[in-house]
């Protein structure tokens, strides 16, 4: 048995696809196996990647250990789908895999991703099948990160007239959006999961707080594998949900669906192929406000209360919001556009962005013309309050800081 190597955690982290000449290793997945410690349900499974061992697991409070799925290894199977494809692995499972999932992912998911990629591989699925249907509390549920995307899937959940379609869960996962290059970053889950604390309290809506240790065993580039390792939580507690609404990312899908050289895309360009390749007769992982833009999802949460004091979007660590980091700025160009910034002032320093907002404006022009994703609604609005010469100013300090 052996670790990873520091430099096979920087090439995975990295997400560079190995040669195709490297030669296709095999990947195991063990029996999954239960444990109840201190108030909370663990479920292990040993993964093997050749001469690689790693003890996976995932753990929720012990009231809902009921619903860890150990009778498969689906979970996992999708998990490490895309890690298999940017390695050249095979993967087999000893725990039996639903039949129906491995067939879509096979003929649908791989199909699409590798014809179109330049460099993945197509991994082999082996293992039992099996299509016996599981247990199932028949719940729905979406995550509560508490971003933009998220508060705007839990408004339009809440607000849906169907109650079929409202939610009986939110859900905080850790599995890799607070891990970088295979280190867990513990202070801002913790402070992330806290705020999706209060404010599913503040909603009535009962919250379940995951971990699992799976980002740091199996480094892979979040950006680039979070539609997976998404899916890998959703399943782990399969026996629980019907439906789990993943919430769209920012941009509408006519504009963002791509599949050629998606090795080097996020998967949720082509998550129209990869969610319903995930979902099957007894869970279906369904795709929230597909059609909405950051924008226009920031003006329907503009004026939620909710929003007002749980909006989380910062990248830096520690508490509360930097207004500095690419996220922060987006946000308040997006709130600057839409005149709803003083609805924000409880998380935002809106008095720091109006001193500074000239230079806030020559960023957004400077990111505009450089084609930063979602931008463009706000610049359209703001453009005619940057003036020329700001604009000129913009131009002049990039390129004193290109050539520094």
């Amino acid at each position: 048995m052996k670790d990873f190597t520091q430099s096979d955690i920087k090439r995975m982290a990295a997400s560079k696809l190995v040669p195709a000449t490297t030669p296709v290793r095999q990947i195991t997945i063990g029996k999954p196996r239960m444990e109840m410690k201190d108030g909370k349900a663990f479920q292990w499974c040993t993964i093997s990647i050749a001469d690689i061992v790693k003890e996976v697991y995932f753990s929720v409070d012990e009231e809902y250990g009921q619903y860890l799925c150990h009778e498969r290894g689906d979970a996992y199977l999708i998990g490490l789908l895309n890690f298999a494809m940017r390695e050249r692995c095979n993967i087999h499972s000893e725990a039996p895999l639903t039949g129906e999932l491995v067939h879509q992912i096979q003929t649908e998911l791989i199909a699409s991703v590798v014809t179109y990629s330049q460099g993945l591989y197509a991994p082999v699925i082996t293992g039992a099948l099996s299509d016996e249907p599981l247990p199932s509390a028949q719940k729905v549920a979406t995550g509560c990160s508490c971003g933009v995307d998220s508060l705007n899937a839990i408004k339009c959940m809440c607000e849906n007239l169907d109650g079929r379609f409202k939610p009986d869960y939110l859900v905080v996962n850790n599995v890799g959006a607070y891990t970088s290059g295979g280190k867990l970053y513990a202070d801002k889950y913790d402070q992330n999961a806290e705020n999706a604390r209060q404010c599913a309290k503040e909603l009535g809506i009962p919250l379940i707080v995951t971990d699992s240790n799976f980002s740091e065993a199996i480094p892979q580039k979040h950006l680039l594998t979070h539609v997976y390792s998404s899916s890998f939580a959703v399943y782990m507690l399969r026996k629980l949900w019907h439906r789990y609404y993943y919430a769209s990312p920012g941009t509408r899908i006519q504009d963002r669906f791509k599949i050629v050289h998606n090795d080097y895309l996020p998967p949720c360009q082509y998550d129209l192929i990869a969610l319903p390749a995930f979902s099957i007769s007894q869970l279906r992982i369904c795709n929230e406000s597909i059609t909405m833009s950051r924008f226009e999802k920031m003006r329907n949460i503009a004026d939620y209360p909710i929003a007002h004091k749980y909006l989380s979007v910062c990248l830096k660590q520690g508490k509360g919001h930097c207004g500095t980091c690419a996220k922060c700025k987006r946000t308040l160009w997006i709130l600057d556009a839409l005149g709803k910034l003083d609805n924000f002032a409880g998380i935002f320093d809106i008095a720091a962005y109006r001193a500074k907002r000239t230079h806030y404006l020559q960023n957004l022009y400077i990111a505009y013309r450089k084609g930063v994703g979602m931008t463009e609604d706000s610049y359209a609005i703001l453009n005619k309050e940057i003036s020329p010469f700001s604009k000129l100013v913009a131009w002049g300090k990039q390129a004193l800081r290109m050539f520094r």
